[in-house]
């Protein structure tokens, strides 16, 4: 997309990035000891159907990355896009990714609101700077792709 367009790129990377690294910030910093599905399951006697194949992590659990990246991404491009249909396919593409962390044992749906916030908190700020702030006419000029930027 940067390539396309350096403001949408600069945009969606600028999103992904403060929310990523917000999101493993508070958990490796606050949450390294919430334990995931299989643990905490574990812990208590109790049963859980696992996936086949997929190896399973035991902390960190919340908020979800997997979530956070999903939902920064499609909501960006949800943004950008300026046909219905295209935002409501980005934001159902979002949603499964945030509910296969759940499906796969990975995630509580805790996990998942809390990574999905911090992706459309920081996406919208980030949206809003670059599109509807005073400082958004300066990113004028960056509405054109890379090649013609110089």
């Amino acid at each position: 997309m940067l390539i396309l367009n350096v403001r949408k790129g600069l945009t969606t990377l600028l999103a992904y990035g403060l929310s990523a690294g917000f999101t493993q910030g508070i958990k490796y910093a606050f949450f390294a000891d919430v334990d995931r599905p299989e643990l905490l399951f574990e812990k208590n006697h109790l049963p859980l159907k696992l996936v086949e194949g997929v190896d399973i992590n035991i902390h960190n659990s919340f908020p979800s990355g997997h979530a956070t990246a999903a939902f920064a991404l499609f909501f960006c491009l949800s943004f950008l896009s300026e046909k219905v249909s295209s935002k409501i396919i980005f934001f159902l593409i979002a949603l499964t990714v945030a509910f296969s962390r759940v499906y796969l044992s990975q995630h509580f749906l805790e996990d998942i609101t809390a990574g999905s916030f911090i992706a459309v908190c920081f996406s919208s700020l980030v949206c809003w700077f670059f599109y509807f702030s005073k400082a958004s006419e300066k990113f004028d000029k960056l509405d054109k792709p890379l090649y013609r930027l110089f």
